[in-house]
């Protein structure tokens, strides 16, 4: 699996129902307006990630960003939002809003 950059960045992934559940209630104007970070309730660095993703370990390549971009792959905004991730403004915002269950 490869890695852009070093790994060390740190990523809350969602999980999908609470994303879904989210857009549901947006669609039915329910929870205020605004924006909102969709974000899970723990932290992990993206290296952290691949085991418990996988269900085994995985070897990992780690790709310095001038690589990733130079090669067949995501596409430069994708390189550049896993290289430099950015935190929620509001992280609990969203599960507050629109109940969400496994959201912090």
């Amino acid at each position: 699996m490869r890695i852009i950059s070093d790994g060390t960045q740190r990523f809350r992934p969602a999980f999908v129902g609470d994303i879904l559940d989210a857009l549901a209630q947006a669609a039915l104007r329910r929870g205020g307006a605004g924006t909102y970070d969709l974000v899970g309730p723990s932290e992990f660095a993206l290296a952290d990630l691949p085991e418990p993703i996988n269900g085994r370990s995985v070897p990992i390549e780690y790709m310095p960003v001038q690589r990733a971009a130079s090669v067949p792959g995501p596409p430069p905004t994708v390189v550049d939002l896993l290289a430099h991730p950015t935190v929620p403004s509001d992280a609990d915002a969203a599960a507050k809003a629109f109940g969400l269950s496994h959201a912090a």
